[in-house]
């Protein structure tokens, strides 16, 4: 298969599956990782990466954002990131200029801010915190002189990118954020300070590294923009919101099914684990998956079935059972390409149908913690054919 070979995909091992209908399809099982992207990859020198026109245009990109309520002050922001707010003391010390950073002085806090699309896997280090600093009028700072001073004192940084209020500095293979903004309501000053570093152990691209440091620029600058309203959702603001490696990620997914096609006559069954994001994705195509699919349009949103003891969908239990995908379910969300499924422990799995070459293919993707987190990624799969590759 031409794709697998491009992708150097590894085939773990294969086995059969122990369902009745199902005795004579086996499971293939394919791990997906970053290393297994680089065909998306072009080589590109330091300078293409780093050039201030495509700068610009990533970080006026519109997104999806929602408005949160912190401590002292609404924050605008998205489902990609996740907070929590510390105001005790801290470790933290830092100088930029004429800022310092001080977890053990007086009126010190700060928010750290968790990443949900940069697997921790591919980055060896990737810290982002929001420091809170007493500031009184007569104190100032200025961007040049700290721009001066990461020149004088750091060897190796490269200045990326500045603006009044912006810094990205560092080289190849690790980043540095820094955004400074007053806040006259809560009279502190607040520094936004992000590390993207590289992984030594694992081959994440540096168009991926810095498109991710960028992200982190892009909530910092629209940090305090409540005014405006939460973009709708839109399909180009959300593959916007998406990190330049979920879009490898799945844009590969969608080009395997009419590799599928070409490769395999018979039924089969693929189950990849894509490992950085600790998410499975299961494609199946066989003469159950129509039945399958027809059989959870009947079901009511919010309508839960014990598979186990329900008598009342026998055949929605029969077929479901054959794929070995529930014990019991409750759809909390459907369109006519794909529904939300609660299972037991509040755990949610998406189930999509997609048809290639007339043949059709179930597509479900298990390992989804909480609802906002299921309705992203619905998002992301009811748009699969549109999933398009950027420089960043």
């Amino acid at each position: 298969m031409k794709l697998l070979y491009k992708l150097i995909i590894l085939f773990l091992f294969i086995f059969s599956v122990g369902c009745a209908d199902l005795l004579k399809m086996d499971t293939h099982f394919v791990t997906f990782e970053a290393e297994n992207l680089y065909e998306y990859d072009s080589m590109q020198s330091f300078e293409e990466i780093y050039d201030s026109t495509k700068i610009i245009e990533f970080l006026n990109r519109k997104t999806v954002t929602e408005i949160i309520k912190l401590e002292n002050f609404n924050a605008l922001t998205s489902v990609r990131y996740g907070f929590r707010e510390s105001l005790e003391g801290s470790l933290d010390r830092m100088t930029f200029g004429s800022i310092i950073i001080d977890g053990r002085l007086p009126g010190f806090s700060r928010i750290e801010v968790n990443d949900k699309y940069v697997p921790h896997t591919l980055t060896f280090v990737d810290m982002d915190f929001f420091y809170y600093i007493p500031w009184g009028k007569s104190q100032s700072y200025d961007i040049k002189l700290i721009v001066q001073d990461i020149i004088h004192n750091l060897d190796d940084s490269t200045i990326f990118y500045v603006d009044e209020h912006s810094i990205i500095y560092g080289e190849r293979g690790e980043h540095h954020v820094l955004h400074i903004t007053y806040l006259e309501a809560i009279k502190r000053l607040e520094v936004f300070h992000s590390v993207q570093k590289e992984n030594p152990f694992r081959m994440l691209p540096e168009q991926d590294l810095f498109s991710n440091s960028l992200a982190k620029l892009r909530l910092a600058k629209n940090f305090h923009n409540t005014k405006n309203a939460p973009e709708e959702i839109d399909w180009t603001n959300f593959e916007n919101l998406i990190s330049r490696h979920q879009r490898k990620l799945f844009a590969t997914i969608r080009d395997f099914i009419p590799e599928l096609s070409m490769e395999f006559s018979e039924d089969i069954k693929f189950a990849f684990e894509l490992k950085d994001y600790s998410l499975n994705a299961l494609i199946v195509r066989d003469s159950t998956v129509n039945k399958v699919f027809k059989e959870l349009n009947t079901v009511t949103v919010n309508t839960k079935i014990n598979l186990k003891e329900d008598t009342t969908h026998k055949t929605l239990k029969q077929s479901l059972r054959d794929l070995s995908i529930f014990h019991e379910i409750e759809i909390v969300h459907k369109t006519d390409q794909g529904f939300i499924i609660n299972e037991n422990d509040d755990r949610f799995d998406l189930v999509f149908i997609y048809e290639n070459y007339g043949a059709p293919y179930l597509l479900c993707l298990s390992g989804l913690d909480n609802l906002r987190e299921a309705h992203f990624y619905f998002q992301l799969l009811s748009n699969l054919e549109h999933l398009k590759y950027k420089g960043l």
